[in-house]
């Protein structure tokens, strides 16, 4: 429960529907709480909020709700092929860590206007700055870059925290002084997010990933979303996490594939399948040593 879930509720003179751990992780007594309080609106985590897509009880309690607001994670294009097939609901997402307090952009998707298959990058939008709000993405040297070119996310404004609690350490290296007069009248800190980004033409952020899910292979710059990413557009992928590990004896290092097929089928030759996709999509630097199949991944 955040600060905005509480707020945003009580301007609006709306009630916050709280679920406790049983009903939160499951979808059946969630719509249960949907169809009872005729919920307008919810937030949730991506791969949570997928989960729950899968249950047709779900699906159809969705019919009370207009709006959806998606963050945490990026959005999978499944769950919004889903949400445009069943419904006419409007979802956003949001971006925003817990070091400003809330949200700090927002994209709005309107299911009824875009080609999924056609607009892919719409997914990747966070979307534009809020109000009271400043967001730079900027290069290792501090400076901005230009539209198209990435960067790193750094966050200015209302919502900026003070720092760490008794961590002055982390406080200084992530909580420091912005190179820009600040267009707010707000302390002059800006947040380093770890996040990578870059703008589009029309001020929109779009979301790349983690920098510290940047990997380095004989010398290569590795992006593990970037490999998910590729590898989930074969047609029989649900989920797929890419992990980078290292052989501490003969200092070898490799990348692992975790995947689950849709409907989890067992498909004998799907692996030799992936790799062949993968190798066809990617350098060969960046195509994954071993591929194991789950039956769940876990959130």
């Amino acid at each position: 429960m955040s600060i905005s879930d509480i707020y945003y509720a009580l301007l609006r003179n709306s009630k916050v529907i709280l679920c406790n751990e049983h009903e939160y992780n499951d979808p059946i007594e969630i719509s249960k709480l949907i169809e009872k309080y005729n919920v307008k609106f919810i937030y949730c985590v991506p791969s949570r909020f997928k989960n729950y897509l899968a249950l047709n009880e779900f699906l159809k309690s969705l019919k009370h709700v207009k709006c959806i607001l998606l963050g945490g994670e990026k959005i999978d294009i499944d769950t919004l092929k889903i949400l445009q097939k069943h419904t006419d609901i409007k979802v956003y997402n949001g971006y925003g860590p817990t070091e400003t307090v809330a949200m700090c952009s927002a994209n709005c998707i309107d299911l009824n206007k875009i080609d999924l298959n056609a607009d892919k990058e719409i997914i990747k939008s966070i979307g534009k700055t809020l109000c009271n709000y400043e967001v730079y993405i900027l290069d290792k040297f501090m400076k901005p870059v230009p539209i198209g070119v990435e960067g790193e996310i750094y966050i200015g404004g209302a919502g900026v925290g003070k720092g760490y609690l008794n961590n002055i350490e982390l406080t200084n290296k992530k909580f420091i002084e912005s190179p820009f007069k600040p267009l707010l009248k707000h302390s002059n800190k800006i947040y380093s997010t770890g996040d990578l980004g870059k703008w589009t033409e029309d001020g929109q952020i779009i979301y790349i990933g983690r920098s510290d899910f940047q990997v380095k292979i004989n010398g290569q710059r590795i992006e593990l979303s970037e490999i998910e990413n590729t590898i989930k557009l074969y047609p029989d992928i649900d989920y797929v996490v890419v992990i980078h590990t290292k052989d501490t004896i003969k200092n070898n290092q490799y990348l692992i594939c975790y995947y689950k097929t849709k409907e989890n089928k067992n498909i004998d030759s799907i692996e030799d399948e992936i790799k062949k996709f993968a190798s066809s999509k990617l350098p060969s630097y960046m195509v994954p040593n071993f591929y194991y199949q789950l039956e769940e991944l876990p959130l």
